[in-house]
């Protein structure tokens, strides 16, 4: 796994989990991550995440999983990480940049759906 890709998948992790005002303890007992293994993810000390645990952070967090899965550097076929995080991680845009992207593409898809 890259270093980047790790820091970004760290960063991702203690966002959600700052989002939502949970604390370790907090998301070890409804995702069954032990608190260590949560802590090491967030810091980015973990070369390969195990998929098992990022699927159920991504369950807790109630966020699509291909986004850790993609930065974690695991691709599932069926799915797709979110424009934003794609975008970030493929052009290494920042956030705002990528969001003012999103907003264009959804403008032009209801642009293009009326025609």
């Amino acid at each position: 796994m890259q270093e980047k890709n790790l820091q970004k998948l760290a960063g991702l992790l203690r966002g959600h989990r700052a989002a939502r005002g949970m604390t370790t303890r907090q998301v070890e007992k409804i995702s069954d991550v032990p608190v260590v293994t949560l802590s090491r993810l967030e810091q980015a000390e973990v070369g390969r995440p195990d998929p098992i645990y990022l699927l159920r952070l991504a369950k807790a967090y109630d966020v699509p999983a291909s986004d850790y899965f993609a930065l974690a550097g695991y691709l599932l076929p069926e799915t797709l990480p979110e424009l934003e995080v794609y975008l970030c991680d493929k052009y290494g845009l920042t956030k705002e940049q990528a969001r003012q992207l999103e907003e264009i593409y959804e403008a032009m898809t209801e642009r293009w759906a009326k025609l």
